[in-house]
């Protein structure tokens, strides 16, 4: 029974059998060697790093100030409406915190005048 089984073997596989098979492995092997490379090991971590090297001083140079408009007149819609008049007050205050520091100065030295006046 023995012999008989190991003479199957033999014959159901050829030396190109057992090469595709050493071959497709060694390719799966490799393919989860790089995919966790760089899912988790050092690759993802200089990809990261020089991802962050490249957007961070992009973002910081661009110019966000063409949705600064269009944010306001979102909120003041939202605000003006009655559907969150419970919201208005944390509306109003993030409204201020999107002002540029220069210009809540010159607001602040306006509204002083008013009360000091």
């Amino acid at each position: 029974m023995k012999e008989e089984l190991l003479n199957i073997a033999m014959q159901s596989l050829s030396d190109d059998d057992v090469k595709e098979i050493v071959k497709d492995k060694f390719k799966k092997m490799m393919e989860k060697a790089v995919e966790d490379a760089f899912r988790w090991g050092d690759a993802e971590k200089a990809i990261k790093n020089k991802v962050t090297e490249v957007m961070v001083p992009y973002i910081e140079k661009y110019d966000f100030s063409e949705y600064l408009p269009k944010l306001d007149s979102v909120l003041t819609e939202i605000v003006n409406s009655d559907a969150c008049m419970g919201n208005k007050t944390i509306l109003e205050n993030f409204r201020d915190l999107m002002i540029e520091p220069e210009q809540r100065k010159r607001q602040s030295c306006q509204i002083s005048q008013y009360l000091f006046a």
